[in-house]
C-alpha cells in the first residue's frame, strides 16, 4: 500500500512502513485476536521509533491506521513532527470509548 510513497520519499528522507500484527503480510496466529487493544499498535510504533533512533518523525495513518496515529500522537506529542490522517476520522480512541459508554443502553 505505502511502497510507492516510500520509494519516492527515500530519495530525500528515511521512510518506513509496517503492517499491524495479523494484518497485511505480517504473521498471524490462530490464538491472536487482531488489535484487541490499540495500545499494542502504539507500543509497536514507539519500539520502531526507538530502533530507528528518531527523536521526532512524521507519522501517517490510513483508515484505522489514522486512529492509531492520532492515539500515538496523544501519547507522545513531542515525538511527532507532522501527523497525516488519511481517510479516517480525527477522534481519539479514549474519547470514542467514553462516548460509546455514554450512549450504550442499560438494563
Amino acid at each position: 500500500m505505502w511502497y510507492p510513497q516510500i520509494e519516492a520519499l527515500q530519495t530525500d528522507y528515511q521512510a518506513t512502513a509496517f503492517n499491524l500484527r495479523s494484518y497485511g503480510a505480517s504473521e498471524s496466529t490462530a490464538s491472536y485476536v487482531p488489535l484487541q487493544r490499540f495500545a499494542e499498535a502504539i507500543e509497536a510504533i514507539e519500539a520502531i521509533r526507538q530502533a530507528l533512533q528518531l527523536e521526532q518523525f512524521a507519522l501517517a495513518g490510513l483508515s484505522m491506521g489514522g486512529q492509531i496515529a492520532l492515539e500515538y500522537y496523544r501519547c507522545y506529542p513531542q515525538r511527532v513532527g507532522a501527523l497525516l490522517l488519511l481517510d479516517t476520522f480525527a477522534r481519539s480512541i479514549r474519547r470514542r470509548a467514553s462516548s460509546s459508554a455514554a450512549t450504550t443502553p442499560t438494563g
